[in-house]
């Protein structure tokens, strides 16, 4: 997919942009809200079409949130999760912002944007091999109190990395 231009400060910039779509997109459904959007030929179907949608608007940086997050989903469930490092529930796409993912409240009627706390979004439907439907799933949000302790913990392992090969490298060198 590629967008020809970008609004920047009210100028128009024309610029190339390519965007690598993976075919998976297609199998994302985007859920029309009851009413008027439902019935909306113009409305995405699929997060493929969204893709496409936010490039036609300029809306680049949408387009690339977009793909970046469902990217990341495809990767988590192509790794065989175990569950204990994510979150699985409904998602939703914001046309905000473009981010795909856990909504703030998956049990509202209409979803609420988990990245920028817009409302104007739509909950999706996951598709594997375009008949069974799977929850989103993505990593963990960690509280400030959670990151703090996963950063003490790789920095504890580093060291005690780099102790074991400077223990190793000291011990060949008595050696010789």
């Amino acid at each position: 997919m590629a967008a020809q231009t970008a609004s920047l400060d009210g100028a128009t910039e024309v610029r190339d942009v390519h965007l690598k779509v993976d075919t998976r997109f297609a199998n994302v459904k985007v859920v029309g809200e009851e009413g008027m959007e439902a019935r909306d030929k113009n409305m995405p179907r699929n997060l493929h079409n969204a893709a496409e949608l936010f490039l036609r608007c300029g809306l680049v940086g949408n387009a690339e949130k977009l793909q970046e997050t469902t990217n990341a989903m495809f990767k988590i469930l192509a790794s065989d999760p175990d569950g204990a490092a994510h979150s699985l529930g409904r998602g939703a796409v914001c046309w905000s912002c473009g981010y795909c993912g856990l909504a703030k409240d998956p049990e509202a009627k209409a979803p609420v944007c988990g990245a920028c706390g817009a409302d104007d979004a739509n909950w999706l439907r996951v598709l594997a091999d375009k008949k069974q439907e799977v929850p989103w799933i993505q990593a963990k949000t960690l509280t400030p109190e959670e990151a703090a302790q996963r950063k003490q913990a790789e920095i504890a392992a580093k060291r005690a990395e780099v102790e074991a090969n400077v223990k190793k490298a000291l011990a060949e060198r008595s050696k010789s």
